[in-house]
Protein backbone atom coordinates (compact mmCIF):
# COMPACT_ATOMS: atom_id res chain seq x y z
CA UNK A 1 0.00 0.00 0.00
CA UNK A 2 1.70 3.58 -1.13
CA UNK A 3 0.47 7.04 0.02
CA UNK A 4 0.06 9.10 -2.66
CA UNK A 5 2.67 11.74 -3.38
CA UNK A 6 5.01 9.49 -0.46
CA UNK A 7 2.61 6.69 -3.90
CA UNK A 8 2.26 -22.89 -17.74
CA UNK A 9 1.23 -24.87 -18.10
CA UNK A 10 -1.10 -25.81 -20.71
CA UNK A 11 -4.47 -23.56 -20.03
CA UNK A 12 -6.98 -24.47 -17.64
CA UNK A 13 -10.15 -25.72 -19.45
CA UNK A 14 -13.41 -25.06 -16.73
CA UNK A 15 -15.81 -25.31 -19.83
CA UNK A 16 -16.52 -25.46 -23.73
CA UNK A 17 -19.39 -23.22 -23.96
CA UNK A 18 -18.28 -19.81 -25.71
CA UNK A 19 -19.68 -15.88 -25.08
CA UNK A 20 -22.18 -15.09 -27.03
CA UNK A 21 -22.85 -11.79 -28.24
CA UNK A 22 -26.21 -9.88 -28.14
CA UNK A 23 -26.57 -6.34 -30.35
CA UNK A 24 -29.31 -3.34 -29.83
CA UNK A 25 -28.75 0.22 -29.99
CA UNK A 26 -29.34 2.30 -27.33
CA UNK A 27 -29.41 6.49 -28.67
CA UNK A 28 -27.25 6.12 -31.15
CA UNK A 29 -24.78 3.54 -28.85
CA UNK A 30 -24.18 0.12 -30.07
CA UNK A 31 -24.87 -2.43 -26.41
CA UNK A 32 -23.36 -5.44 -26.82
CA UNK A 33 -23.98 -7.84 -24.07
CA UNK A 34 -22.09 -10.49 -23.51
CA UNK A 35 -22.27 -14.06 -21.25
CA UNK A 36 -20.86 -16.02 -20.04
CA UNK A 37 -17.08 -15.41 -19.42
CA UNK A 38 -16.06 -19.37 -19.01
CA UNK A 39 -12.50 -20.72 -20.96
CA UNK A 40 -13.48 -22.01 -24.07
CA UNK A 41 -10.15 -24.39 -24.58
CA UNK A 42 -9.34 -22.07 -27.53
CA UNK A 43 -6.41 -21.03 -26.75
CA UNK A 44 -3.01 -22.90 -25.57
CA UNK A 45 0.20 -21.70 -23.93
CA UNK A 46 3.25 -23.56 -23.83
CA UNK A 47 4.61 -25.04 -20.92
CA UNK A 48 7.85 -23.09 -20.34
CA UNK A 49 8.66 -19.92 -22.02
CA UNK A 50 10.16 -19.58 -25.40
CA UNK A 51 12.67 -16.58 -24.49
CA UNK A 52 13.85 -15.87 -20.67
CA UNK A 53 15.68 -12.57 -20.15
CA UNK A 54 17.09 -12.75 -16.94
CA UNK A 55 18.28 -16.28 -17.07
CA UNK A 56 21.78 -16.37 -17.92
CA UNK A 57 23.23 -13.75 -15.30
CA UNK A 58 24.65 -11.09 -17.64
CA UNK A 59 23.84 -7.31 -16.74
CA UNK A 60 22.05 -6.54 -19.64
CA UNK A 61 19.39 -9.06 -18.64
CA UNK A 62 19.18 -8.16 -14.80
CA UNK A 63 16.13 -5.84 -14.39
CA UNK A 64 14.73 -4.46 -11.57
CA UNK A 65 10.67 -2.32 -11.64
CA UNK A 66 10.38 -3.36 -15.19
CA UNK A 67 7.72 -0.73 -17.02
CA UNK A 68 6.80 -2.17 -20.11
CA UNK A 69 7.35 -4.84 -22.38
CA UNK A 70 6.33 -4.71 -26.41
CA UNK A 71 7.78 -6.40 -29.36
CA UNK A 72 8.66 -5.00 -33.01
CA UNK A 73 7.35 -6.62 -35.93
CA UNK A 74 10.54 -8.88 -36.10
CA UNK A 75 10.24 -10.16 -32.83
CA UNK A 76 12.60 -8.02 -30.96
CA UNK A 77 12.02 -6.96 -27.70
CA UNK A 78 11.60 -3.69 -25.92
CA UNK A 79 12.07 -3.58 -21.91
CA UNK A 80 11.78 -0.54 -20.37
CA UNK A 81 13.53 -0.83 -16.98
CA UNK A 82 13.06 1.97 -14.46
CA UNK A 83 16.06 1.22 -11.99
CA UNK A 84 18.74 2.74 -14.61
CA UNK A 85 15.81 4.83 -16.78
CA UNK A 86 16.94 2.66 -19.83
CA UNK A 87 15.37 0.94 -22.85
CA UNK A 88 16.59 -2.33 -23.57
CA UNK A 89 16.21 -3.86 -27.03
CA UNK A 90 16.72 -8.20 -27.80
CA UNK A 91 16.25 -9.88 -30.95
CA UNK A 92 13.33 -12.29 -30.92
CA UNK A 93 15.29 -15.13 -29.37
CA UNK A 94 16.78 -12.97 -26.92
CA UNK A 95 19.93 -11.92 -27.89
CA UNK A 96 20.84 -8.54 -26.26
CA UNK A 97 21.15 -5.93 -29.02
CA UNK A 98 21.45 -2.20 -27.28
CA UNK A 99 20.20 0.31 -24.81
CA UNK A 100 19.15 3.50 -24.83
CA UNK A 101 18.22 6.31 -22.77
CA UNK A 102 19.44 6.63 -19.22
CA UNK A 103 18.90 9.29 -16.52
CA UNK A 104 19.22 13.11 -17.74
CA UNK A 105 17.53 15.77 -18.92
CA UNK A 106 19.02 15.84 -22.38
CA UNK A 107 17.80 13.82 -25.64
CA UNK A 108 16.84 10.74 -25.78
CA UNK A 109 17.00 10.69 -21.87
CA UNK A 110 14.66 10.00 -19.09
CA UNK A 111 14.05 11.26 -15.79
CA UNK A 112 10.92 8.98 -15.97
CA UNK A 113 10.10 6.17 -17.65
CA UNK A 114 6.38 5.68 -18.22
CA UNK A 115 4.54 4.61 -21.48
CA UNK A 116 6.10 2.88 -23.96
CA UNK A 117 4.41 1.93 -27.50
CA UNK A 118 5.75 0.59 -30.87
CA UNK A 119 4.59 2.60 -34.08
CA UNK A 120 3.98 2.49 -37.60
CA UNK A 121 7.30 1.36 -38.87
CA UNK A 122 8.39 0.17 -35.58
CA UNK A 123 9.68 3.43 -33.92
CA UNK A 124 9.09 3.68 -30.56
CA UNK A 125 7.05 6.35 -28.09
CA UNK A 126 8.77 6.42 -24.64
CA UNK A 127 6.79 9.01 -22.01
CA UNK A 128 8.26 10.84 -19.50
CA UNK A 129 5.82 12.62 -16.91
CA UNK A 130 8.57 14.47 -14.95
CA UNK A 131 10.26 15.99 -18.10
CA UNK A 132 6.99 16.33 -19.29
CA UNK A 133 7.49 15.16 -22.89
CA UNK A 134 7.68 12.22 -25.04
CA UNK A 135 10.37 10.69 -27.24
CA UNK A 136 9.97 9.13 -30.46
CA UNK A 137 13.12 6.54 -31.44
CA UNK A 138 13.81 4.83 -34.49
CA UNK A 139 13.46 0.95 -34.49
CA UNK A 140 17.50 1.29 -33.28
CA UNK A 141 17.04 3.76 -30.44
CA UNK A 142 17.85 6.71 -32.35
CA UNK A 143 16.03 10.20 -31.00
CA UNK A 144 13.91 11.39 -34.14
CA UNK A 145 12.06 14.22 -32.21
CA UNK A 146 11.17 14.93 -28.85
CA UNK A 147 8.14 16.85 -27.79
CA UNK A 148 7.02 18.18 -24.94
CA UNK A 149 3.32 17.80 -24.04
CA UNK A 150 1.22 21.22 -23.30
CA UNK A 151 -0.92 21.15 -20.58
CA UNK A 152 -5.11 22.27 -21.42
CA UNK A 153 -5.94 25.41 -20.13
CA UNK A 154 -6.35 25.72 -16.83
CA UNK A 155 -5.20 22.07 -16.72
CA UNK A 156 -2.12 20.11 -14.67
CA UNK A 157 0.75 18.75 -17.03
CA UNK A 158 -0.91 15.46 -18.68
CA UNK A 159 0.61 12.04 -18.48
CA UNK A 160 0.27 9.64 -22.17
CA UNK A 161 -1.99 7.14 -21.09
CA UNK A 162 -2.46 5.34 -24.76
CA UNK A 163 -1.18 5.77 -27.64
CA UNK A 164 -2.82 5.55 -31.63
CA UNK A 165 -0.70 3.54 -34.25
CA UNK A 166 -0.33 6.78 -36.23
CA UNK A 167 1.55 8.47 -33.32
CA UNK A 168 -1.38 10.64 -31.98
CA UNK A 169 -1.64 10.00 -28.30
CA UNK A 170 -3.85 9.71 -25.53
CA UNK A 171 -2.87 11.98 -22.37
CA UNK A 172 -5.00 12.15 -19.23
CA UNK A 173 -4.89 14.87 -16.72
CA UNK A 174 -5.84 13.77 -12.98
CA UNK A 175 -7.40 16.03 -10.64
CA UNK A 176 -5.69 15.32 -7.37
CA UNK A 177 -7.32 17.81 -4.71
CA UNK A 178 -6.50 18.08 -1.20
CA UNK A 179 -9.52 16.31 0.99
CA UNK A 180 -10.28 16.84 4.67
CA UNK A 181 -9.68 13.38 6.34
CA UNK A 182 -13.14 11.05 6.09
CA UNK A 183 -14.16 7.77 6.62
CA UNK A 184 -15.61 7.12 3.13
CA UNK A 185 -13.68 6.97 0.09
CA UNK A 186 -13.25 8.95 -3.00
CA UNK A 187 -12.38 9.04 -6.51
CA UNK A 188 -9.56 11.25 -8.24
CA UNK A 189 -11.07 12.23 -11.53
CA UNK A 190 -8.94 12.35 -15.17
CA UNK A 191 -9.86 14.40 -18.02
CA UNK A 192 -8.75 12.75 -20.66
CA UNK A 193 -7.56 14.72 -23.91
CA UNK A 194 -5.76 13.66 -27.76
CA UNK A 195 -2.82 14.96 -28.84
CA UNK A 196 -0.91 15.64 -32.12
CA UNK A 197 2.43 13.77 -32.39
CA UNK A 198 4.53 16.54 -33.54
CA UNK A 199 3.01 19.46 -31.72
CA UNK A 200 2.21 18.62 -28.07
CA UNK A 201 -0.94 20.17 -28.34
CA UNK A 202 -4.58 18.76 -27.45
CA UNK A 203 -6.61 18.41 -30.24
CA UNK A 204 -9.93 17.05 -28.42
CA UNK A 205 -11.32 16.42 -25.64
CA UNK A 206 -12.51 12.86 -24.61
CA UNK A 207 -14.60 13.36 -21.41
CA UNK A 208 -13.66 13.72 -17.86
CA UNK A 209 -13.62 9.81 -15.90
CA UNK A 210 -13.88 8.30 -12.62
CA UNK A 211 -9.31 8.03 -12.26
CA UNK A 212 -8.97 5.94 -9.23
CA UNK A 213 -10.32 5.19 -5.19
CA UNK A 214 -8.80 7.08 -1.90
CA UNK A 215 -9.35 7.77 1.50
CA UNK A 216 -7.98 10.50 3.53
CA UNK A 217 -7.10 10.24 7.48
CA UNK A 218 -6.24 12.30 9.77
CA UNK A 219 -2.83 11.90 11.17
CA UNK A 220 -0.42 13.70 13.91
CA UNK A 221 0.50 17.55 12.85
CA UNK A 222 4.01 16.58 12.98
CA UNK A 223 2.96 13.76 9.62
CA UNK A 224 1.12 16.76 7.44
CA UNK A 225 -1.99 15.87 9.60
CA UNK A 226 -3.83 14.14 6.41
CA UNK A 227 -2.73 11.02 4.81
CA UNK A 228 -4.12 10.21 1.35
CA UNK A 229 -4.45 6.55 1.01
CA UNK A 230 -5.49 3.64 -1.61
CA UNK A 231 -8.55 2.21 -1.31
CA UNK A 232 -8.14 -1.50 -0.95
CA UNK A 233 -9.46 -3.39 -3.84
CA UNK A 234 -10.25 -0.04 -5.39
CA UNK A 235 -11.19 0.47 -8.67
CA UNK A 236 -8.44 2.40 -10.93
CA UNK A 237 -9.19 3.65 -14.60
CA UNK A 238 -7.78 1.66 -17.51
CA UNK A 239 -7.61 3.62 -21.02
CA UNK A 240 -6.29 1.91 -24.61
CA UNK A 241 -6.63 2.52 -28.13
CA UNK A 242 -8.88 0.38 -30.85
CA UNK A 243 -8.49 1.19 -33.73
CA UNK A 244 -9.36 5.01 -34.26
CA UNK A 245 -11.61 4.26 -30.64
CA UNK A 246 -10.72 5.29 -26.77
CA UNK A 247 -11.12 2.43 -24.88
CA UNK A 248 -12.28 3.15 -21.04
CA UNK A 249 -13.29 1.12 -18.38
CA UNK A 250 -12.48 0.87 -14.53
CA UNK A 251 -13.57 -2.54 -12.90
CA UNK A 252 -17.25 -1.44 -11.57
CA UNK A 253 -18.63 -3.95 -13.81
CA UNK A 254 -17.29 -5.82 -16.34
CA UNK A 255 -18.42 -3.19 -19.00
CA UNK A 256 -15.67 -1.26 -21.60
CA UNK A 257 -16.76 1.88 -23.32
CA UNK A 258 -15.73 3.03 -26.60
CA UNK A 259 -15.47 6.69 -27.63
CA UNK A 260 -14.87 8.77 -30.28
CA UNK A 261 -11.86 10.82 -29.76
CA UNK A 262 -13.94 14.22 -29.65
CA UNK A 263 -16.04 12.32 -26.90
CA UNK A 264 -19.04 10.85 -28.32
CA UNK A 265 -19.76 7.35 -26.60
CA UNK A 266 -19.74 5.44 -29.48
CA UNK A 267 -20.21 1.86 -28.50
CA UNK A 268 -20.68 -0.49 -24.73
CA UNK A 269 -19.60 -4.31 -24.22
CA UNK A 270 -20.73 -5.58 -20.76
CA UNK A 271 -21.40 -8.82 -19.02
CA UNK A 272 -24.32 -10.01 -16.64
CA UNK A 273 -21.28 -11.54 -14.34
CA UNK A 274 -21.55 -9.40 -11.08
CA UNK A 275 -18.73 -8.11 -9.17
CA UNK A 276 -17.72 -10.81 -6.35
CA UNK A 277 -17.94 -10.32 -2.82
CA UNK A 278 -15.38 -8.86 -0.49
CA UNK A 279 -14.32 -11.49 2.29
CA UNK A 280 -12.65 -12.07 5.56
CA UNK A 281 -10.32 -13.72 3.36
CA UNK A 282 -9.46 -10.72 1.08
CA UNK A 283 -9.40 -8.32 3.89
CA UNK A 284 -6.86 -10.50 5.64
CA UNK A 285 -4.71 -11.42 2.88
CA UNK A 286 -5.12 -7.42 2.02
CA UNK A 287 -3.84 -6.91 5.40
CA UNK A 288 -0.80 -9.47 5.82
CA UNK A 289 1.01 -7.96 2.85
CA UNK A 290 0.56 -4.14 3.54
CA UNK A 291 2.12 -4.75 7.06
CA UNK A 292 5.15 -6.89 4.94
CA UNK A 293 8.18 -5.39 6.44
CA UNK A 294 6.90 -2.26 7.93
CA UNK A 295 8.19 -1.62 11.81
CA UNK A 296 8.31 0.67 14.20
CA UNK A 297 6.50 4.02 13.47
CA UNK A 298 5.82 3.01 10.12
CA UNK A 299 4.21 -0.14 10.86
CA UNK A 300 1.43 1.44 13.58
CA UNK A 301 0.78 4.58 11.06
CA UNK A 302 0.19 1.13 8.23
CA UNK A 303 -2.05 -0.44 11.53
CA UNK A 304 -3.94 2.57 11.92
CA UNK A 305 -4.74 2.68 8.33
CA UNK A 306 -5.32 -0.76 7.96
CA UNK A 307 -8.21 -0.51 11.16
CA UNK A 308 -9.89 2.12 9.25
CA UNK A 309 -9.76 0.93 5.86
CA UNK A 310 -13.45 1.56 4.12
CA UNK A 311 -13.26 -1.66 2.27
CA UNK A 312 -15.98 -1.85 -0.49
CA UNK A 313 -18.21 -4.11 -0.54
CA UNK A 314 -17.20 -5.70 -4.23
CA UNK A 315 -14.05 -6.47 -5.67
CA UNK A 316 -13.73 -5.01 -8.89
CA UNK A 317 -14.76 -7.05 -11.80
CA UNK A 318 -11.29 -6.65 -13.43
CA UNK A 319 -7.79 -4.79 -12.54
CA UNK A 320 -6.49 -3.57 -15.81
CA UNK A 321 -6.68 -4.83 -19.53
CA UNK A 322 -4.50 -4.26 -22.61
CA UNK A 323 -5.20 -4.43 -26.65
CA UNK A 324 -3.19 -6.84 -28.23
CA UNK A 325 -0.94 -6.10 -31.22
CA UNK A 326 -3.61 -8.54 -33.04
CA UNK A 327 -6.25 -6.51 -31.75
CA UNK A 328 -7.66 -8.85 -29.09
CA UNK A 329 -8.36 -7.35 -25.80
CA UNK A 330 -6.74 -8.89 -22.84
CA UNK A 331 -8.40 -8.54 -19.20
CA UNK A 332 -7.10 -9.31 -15.85
CA UNK A 333 -9.77 -10.37 -13.50
CA UNK A 334 -8.99 -8.54 -9.90
CA UNK A 335 -6.69 -11.37 -8.24
CA UNK A 336 -8.06 -12.87 -5.38
CA UNK A 337 -5.66 -14.41 -2.42
CA UNK A 338 -6.34 -17.94 -2.96
CA UNK A 339 -5.87 -17.43 -7.11
CA UNK A 340 -2.30 -19.61 -8.28
CA UNK A 341 -2.13 -17.20 -11.51
CA UNK A 342 -3.72 -14.13 -12.97
CA UNK A 343 -6.67 -15.00 -14.40
CA UNK A 344 -7.29 -13.19 -18.16
CA UNK A 345 -10.34 -12.84 -20.24
CA UNK A 346 -9.21 -12.20 -23.97
CA UNK A 347 -12.22 -10.97 -26.33
CA UNK A 348 -12.11 -10.01 -29.61
CA UNK A 349 -13.33 -5.99 -30.40
CA UNK A 350 -16.67 -7.20 -31.43
CA UNK A 351 -16.92 -8.65 -27.60
CA UNK A 352 -17.09 -12.18 -28.39
CA UNK A 353 -15.00 -14.00 -26.03
CA UNK A 354 -12.28 -16.11 -27.70
CA UNK A 355 -11.44 -17.22 -24.21
CA UNK A 356 -10.48 -16.89 -20.17
CA UNK A 357 -6.88 -17.94 -19.05
CA UNK A 358 -5.40 -19.17 -16.73
CA UNK A 359 -1.55 -17.69 -16.35
CA UNK A 360 1.69 -19.34 -15.28
CA UNK A 361 2.46 -18.24 -11.98
CA UNK A 362 4.15 -15.52 -11.04
CA UNK A 363 3.67 -14.01 -14.39
CA UNK A 364 2.14 -10.73 -15.39
CA UNK A 365 2.01 -10.58 -19.31
CA UNK A 366 1.81 -6.77 -20.82
CA UNK A 367 1.81 -7.63 -24.29
CA UNK A 368 0.68 -10.05 -26.55
CA UNK A 369 -0.42 -10.65 -30.86
CA UNK A 370 -0.39 -13.56 -32.82
CA UNK A 371 1.38 -16.71 -31.51
CA UNK A 372 2.85 -15.40 -28.60
CA UNK A 373 2.23 -13.09 -25.52
CA UNK A 374 5.04 -11.47 -23.65
CA UNK A 375 5.23 -9.97 -19.78
CA UNK A 376 7.31 -10.00 -16.76
CA UNK A 377 7.72 -13.42 -14.16
CA UNK A 378 9.40 -13.40 -11.19
CA UNK A 379 11.47 -16.77 -9.86
CA UNK A 380 11.20 -18.44 -6.01
CA UNK A 381 14.12 -15.98 -5.38
CA UNK A 382 11.77 -13.06 -6.41
CA UNK A 383 14.29 -12.22 -9.24
CA UNK A 384 12.24 -10.26 -12.15
CA UNK A 385 12.27 -12.01 -15.60
CA UNK A 386 10.91 -11.26 -19.02
CA UNK A 387 9.51 -14.25 -20.13
CA UNK A 388 7.42 -14.97 -23.79
CA UNK A 389 5.26 -18.00 -24.05
CA UNK A 390 3.88 -19.57 -27.48
CA UNK A 391 0.68 -18.92 -28.03
CA UNK A 392 -1.32 -21.81 -30.06
CA UNK A 393 -5.35 -22.79 -30.95
CA UNK A 394 -6.44 -25.18 -28.26
CA UNK A 395 -9.15 -27.96 -28.79
CA UNK A 396 -12.25 -26.96 -30.72
CA UNK A 397 -15.25 -26.10 -28.41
Amino acid sequence: MHRIGSALSVLSVCSTLHAQVGVRDSAGVRIRDISPLVSSGKIRLGLTPTVDLGANGNAESEFHRIKSVVRQSDGSILVANTSTLQVRQFDSRGKFLRSFGGKGSGPGEFQSLDKMEVLAGDSILVADHMLRRFTVFSPTGVVQRTVVIRPPFKRRVPDVVSVFHDGKIVVGSSDVDNVSPRPQPYYFTQHIYVYGSVTGEPVSEVGVFPQSEHFAQATPPEMGGTAYWSLAYGRTLTVATVDSRILVGDGTTFELRYYLPGGKLNEVVRSAEKPPLLTQLDKDAFRTKALEGEKGAGRLLTEKMLDAMPYPATIPAFKTFFVAEDGLIWIERYPRPIAKGEEWVVMDARGNVVDVLQMPRRFHPYYAGRGYVAGVGRDDDDVEHVWVFAVSSGKKP
